[in-house]
């Protein structure tokens, strides 16, 4: 096996200096037998699939607008203050607007930038926990990346190859060119269904769900912290009128009290509550859409029957044990579907005519 980098994903002499360059993502070791490509050849360039679009016009793009506004509001009147205080004699007004254009501004360009890949290694490292692999997790994983670089007619440094340490079998796709599996997938998956796994998230990559994903997270993260605030603020406010009323007894106290804040959430809360409720099972909803979608890019690449098998493994776990003895509201929130939905549709995509595939 070729010596590697600390970044594993490139190799010190992966063919020798006489020999004629591979193809484009057939750069594997030497000896590696390469999977032959599959009739039907899945997209192999970063686009934009049918539920990315919907979660971005339908939920995205609301959600970073209101957003925007929580930022506009904390950057004009918060911001602005300190600066003016700052800066004796600007004018006020003026200064004010400025400031909070900045802040929206410089909101805006921090996001941007986690969006670029040469931010991959920062994001991986230190907001996500991620490592590199063990010298004994490359000579696991580097002919299983290889195969499936060479399946999707891709250089192996396209992407970055991470480990996480978690007792779960699991890999993840995370903004621009991260690939992700957990140290017990490593050790558990035999290389096909290792294979199988990465296809899978190379093709959350392809379409860009792990993209949008993060910049969704990151431009609603100020809607998702005032939501969040409110939540808490709401609940002390109802414990404090139970307390109050536990101590005194006093019947009408706690109905007015309970009236006024039931007003207060028709008039302030309503009108906010129900776009986010349908934001959030919309979001999950297209988010198990982007797993299956994710599922047939691994089977058009020849994978299925290995993912199957991984799927079939998370039932023996227990996975869809606890999916069933969820409440509704977690069924409906839920961000993946069920192992045995994605076996089926993987398997309905198995019995397809080679020519519908």
């Amino acid at each position: 096996m070729p010596q590697f980098h600390r970044d594993w994903n490139v190799p010190h002499q992966s063919r020798p200096p006489s020999t004629p360059a591979p193809p484009p993502g057939g750069f594997a070791p030497q000896g590696t037998p390469l999977p032959q490509h599959p009739a039907h050849h899945p997209p192999s360039r970063p686009r934009i699939d049918g539920p990315t679009w919907a979660q971005l016009l339908v939920i995205s793009a609301p959600k970073a607008l209101a957003s925007a506004f929580v930022v506009w509001c904390i950057g004009y009147p918060i911001v602005g203050a300190v600066v003016g205080s700052v800066l004796v004699g600007a004018p006020e007004g003026v200064l004010a607007r400025l400031t909070g254009l900045g802040v929206l501004l410089a909101w805006a360009c921090v996001g941007g930038f986690c969006l670029y890949p040469r931010t991959g290694d920062a994001l991986a490292r230190w907001l996500l926990g991620l490592r590199l692999a063990t010298a004994e997790e490359e000579a696991k994983l580097v002919v299983p990346w290889y195969r499936v670089m060479h399946a999707t007619g891709r250089h192996p440094h396209a992407f970055r190859l991470w480990v996480q340490e978690s007792e779960d079998i699991n890999a993840s796709a995370a903004g621009a060119g991260i690939v992700a599996v957990t140290r017990s997938a490593v050790e558990e998956l035999s290389p096909p269904q290792l294979e199988a796994v990465l296809a899978h998230e190379l093709g959350h990559h392809t379409f860009s769900h792990a993209r949008f994903l993060l910049a969704l997270n990151y431009y609603g993260l100020p809607v998702t912290v005032i939501a969040r605030l409110f939540n808490a603020l709401t609940i002390g406010i109802v414990g404090a009128i139970w307390s109050a009323y536990r101590d005194s007894g006093n019947v009408l106290m706690l109905i007015v009290a309970g009236c006024t804040l039931t007003m207060c959430c028709l008039v302030f809360v309503l009108p906010f509550l129900v776009p986010a409720m349908a934001a959030l099972f919309g979001a999950a909803a297209l988010s198990r859409a982007t797993e299956l979608a994710a599922d047939r890019y691994a089977a058009q690449l020849g994978y299925a029957p290995a993912l199957q098998q991984v799927l079939q493994h998370w039932i023996h776990l227990g996975h869809d044990a606890a999916h069933a003895q969820m409440n509704p509201w977690q069924r409906a929130t839920a961000s993946h579907p069920t192992a045995a939905k994605r076996i089926q549709r993987l398997q309905t995509y198995l019995n397809q005519p080679r020519s519908q595939m």
